[in-house]
């Protein structure tokens, strides 16, 4: 019967030593999927959030002056139309091709609103996505006293790109 025991309390060791290994080889997997995944450049996108009980045209420029044909970033559209924005409802996501630009991780690029073709509103800035970075940012259209105002508002996490 001692013996039994012994040998019961060796393999139930054997084994709990065996679980621990598997335990600590997927714990080294998953930290070694993060570290590559976190330098994975991605492209972020671009989506407005019309909050306003009117229908908007919305275009996004990546120069200050608001001009379709002013290219402020080689390899970057000069502007993202978005068309009319329903009342209340998100845009499509328009992608912002910044890899293919040879835009750097930490480079930042600026981006300015203009609804209604009026003024050219500063929109923030954006950086190339990774799971250390935001991948998307969206342009809330909300109401503000007799008119709106326009706030930013960015997204991480994991994103497909269409």
């Amino acid at each position: 019967m001692k013996n039994i025991i012994i040998k019961l309390i060796i393999s139930l060791n054997l084994i709990n030593c065996n679980i621990n290994q598997n335990d600590e080889k997927k714990d080294k997997d998953l930290f070694n999927t993060l570290l590559v995944t976190s330098s994975i450049a991605k492209n972020p996108y671009l989506q407005i959030h019309n909050q306003l009980d009117a229908d908007t045209t919305v275009k996004v420029y990546s120069n200050d002056q608001c001009n379709d044909n002013t290219q402020s970033i080689a390899g970057l559209p000069s502007v993202y139309s978005f068309g009319t924005v329903r009342s209340n409802t998100r845009s499509t996501k328009i992608n912002v091709p910044m890899v293919e630009a040879n835009i750097q991780i930490r480079q930042p690029v600026q981006f300015y609103v203009q609804t209604n073709g009026g003024s050219c509103l500063f929109g923030g800035t954006a950086y190339i996505g990774t799971v250390a970075y935001p991948v998307g940012i969206i342009y809330n259209l909300e109401k503000f006293n007799s008119g709106f105002i326009v706030t930013q508002s960015l997204v991480s996490g994991f994103y497909s790109e269409p």
